[in-house]
């Protein structure tokens, strides 16, 4: 029985409960059509109304939502991505590592307050180092693999080699230390 819209149903809560039932009926069940889906300008209103609700975080680009309503304009953002070639031609990739880059953003300001003026370069370069090596280069990996092998799978090789990684360094420091 297909859903329509009610007083209590709007069009995108239809949109959202079709493909639910679909799964739910046949989990098997791929959907290779929800692109058209994304663009739509009722959907990109919802996901504006949600994340304001939840209190957005910025994203990578480090616009706040307050930056968007009040510079921007929530109506010509949405405008643009409703209009973006990329979702429509069906080629758009998100952007691999933008919550890392977040993330190291705070580390970076973390690592600045502890240091002592006189060792905050020492300790930086020392930071930038070993979190490039320690988490960049694994999502990097992560994000090559997934374009060429799929998302699970290049996950899963890239976390196969973290744990053998993690086995060798553990091997190694158990040696050192009964030395």
């Amino acid at each position: 029985m297909p859903v329509t819209a009610s007083p209590t149903l709007d069009k995108v809560q239809v949109l959202q409960r079709t493909p639910y039932r679909a799964a739910k009926a046949d989990p098997g069940r791929r959907f290779h059509a929800l692109y058209d889906k994304v663009y739509r300008r009722d959907v990109l209103e919802r996901a504006w109304v949600q994340v304001r609700r939840n209190v957005g975080a910025p994203g990578i680009d480090n616009q706040t939502i307050a930056m968007v309503e009040e510079d921007y304009g929530v109506a010509r953002l949405l405008d643009e991505l409703a209009m973006d070639t990329d979702l429509k031609a069906e080629t758009y990739r998100p952007l691999a590592g933008a919550g890392l880059g977040l993330a190291f953003m705070g580390a970076v300001r973390q690592a600045n307050d502890i240091a002592a003026p006189s060792e905050r370069a020492a300790l930086l370069a020392a930071f930038y180092v070993v979190t490039y090596v320690g988490e960049g280069l694994p999502v990097i990996g992560a994000g090559f693999l997934a374009a060429r092998v799929g998302l699970v799978t290049g996950v899963s090789v890239v976390l196969v080699a973290i744990v053998a990684v993690c086995i060798v360094a553990l091997s190694i420091f158990s040696l050192t230390d009964r030395q």
